[in-house]
């Protein structure tokens, strides 16, 4: 922090020092435990910088170094270089490109044993994914937009419980993901709904999955895929094409559900939303408000009242399927006085800017995200339509 007064200046940099001299008199443990809970790594950079010339520096750069100091926060990209040169140790890694590769794989070595997650961005350099490879054996989560023959070799090697990816037109015959429990596909235009199958039938271990981005799924999803889902406990299918019928069928053959979002599906009915009300035990429920789903469909769920702690609900305004949602204030203040929810959320979502008079059906919404420039006249509105 800089201030333009040299008085106010010098006082800050004496505060930090005398609040540092104290933590470094504190046992190594706890003054680890303090850095890594108390700061983010953007707070570490500042006060190290402030601390650069005081006789108890070596102290401090001693703290880096100890096993107890590990960040679990993601680390900013212009900072992972100072990060990697001080080996202060990361639970996330993030592989940019920007990052020398000498640098990373020195960093890996030394102390890989630590990350156990990792997510590559483009263009990322083999050399440094190999290095992951070969120096970190406790990586569970992986996340990448890309696939290359040295990030299929590490998914392979090790026994990956999370895995992000955009799908590609060769993972499925390449891949052994049969230790898998978390999968999240990001669907791509024009790549064959047979090859998501394919896949997903070969993670016979998958308690979560996600398909996002998949409004263009051109097939209604085969209910022989959810066979392989006996041991699934949350789903998000972003698909126009799930029903009524589709949702009974994922319901009977996934009966440990409890984690259901269909915010991506618009022809779901309430007598879809009484099936999964009545045949599991839900926790948390994400529902499109958009259309089908009317007061007698939400008060469904108060079959699950005993389990149900989340309901969500996403509507959009200004876009082509908009419309005045049929779920009313008072469904919603009724469901609210008769389960004890820990949280309930409307967001409706402003899709363009010309849509000031079109902003009552967002009535009922707790939360408004505008996803264009606002206006004084926009703003207006959704103080007018969104009490």
């Amino acid at each position: 922090m800089i201030s333009f007064h040299s008085g106010t200046f010098v006082a800050e940099i004496k505060m930090i020092g005398s609040s540092t001299e104290l933590l470094l008199g504190l046992p190594t443990a706890l003054s680890c435990e303090i850095l890594c809970n108390w700061l983010c790594i953007p707070s570490l950079v500042r006060l190290d910088s402030a601390y650069c010339n005081r006789k108890k520096r070596p102290n401090l750069l001693a703290l880096y170094q100890q096993p107890e100091l590990l960040f679990s926060q993601s680390c900013p990209e212009d900072l992972l270089p100072w990060i990697l040169e001080r080996r202060i140790k990361l639970y996330k890694l993030i592989l940019w490109q920007e990052v020398r590769a000498e640098l990373a794989v020195a960093y890996l070595k030394e102390c890989g044993l630590y990350v156990t997650s990792v997510q590559v961005e483009k263009l990322a350099s083999a050399e440094v994914i190999q290095a992951v490879t070969e120096y970190c054996p406790n990586v569970r989560v992986f996340e990448t937009h890309r696939l290359s023959e040295e990030i299929i070799e590490l998914l392979n090697q090790r026994s990956i419980e999370r895995f992000d990816f955009t799908l590609s037109d060769f993972v499925s015959d390449i891949l052994e993901p049969k230790s898998l429990r978390k999968l999240v596909i990001n669907w791509l235009q024009g790549r064959s709904t047979a090859m998501v199958y394919t896949f997903v039938r070969r993670c016979p271990e998958l308690t979560h999955f996600s398909l996002r981005f998949a409004s263009l799924l051109m097939e209604i999803p085969d209910p022989s895929l959810f066979t392989h889902f006996t041991k699934l406990v949350a789903l998000n299918f972003h698909s126009p094409l799930i029903d009524d019928g589709t949702l009974s069928n994922i319901a009977d053959l996934c009966p440990l559900l409890e984690h259901l979002d269909l915010r991506g599906n618009i022809r779901i009915t309430d007598n879809g939303l009484y099936t999964a009300a009545t045949k599991l035990k839900l926790k948390t429920i994400a529902i499109n408000g958009q259309k089908n789903i009317t007061d007698r469909g939400l008060l469904h769920l108060k079959h699950c009242a005993s389990s149900l702690m989340e309901v969500h609900i996403a509507q959009a305004a200004g876009f082509r399927v908009s419309g005045k949602s049929k779920i009313t204030q008072s469904a919603v203040n009724t469901l609210l006085s008769s389960i004890h929810l820990t949280l309930f959320d409307w967001r409706c979502r402003i899709m363009f800017s010309e849509c000031e008079n079109e902003l009552s059906v967002c009535a009922c919404a707790t939360t408004v995200v505008v996803s264009v420039a606002a206006t004084d006249l926009l703003l207006g509105s959704v103080a007018k339509y969104c009490p």
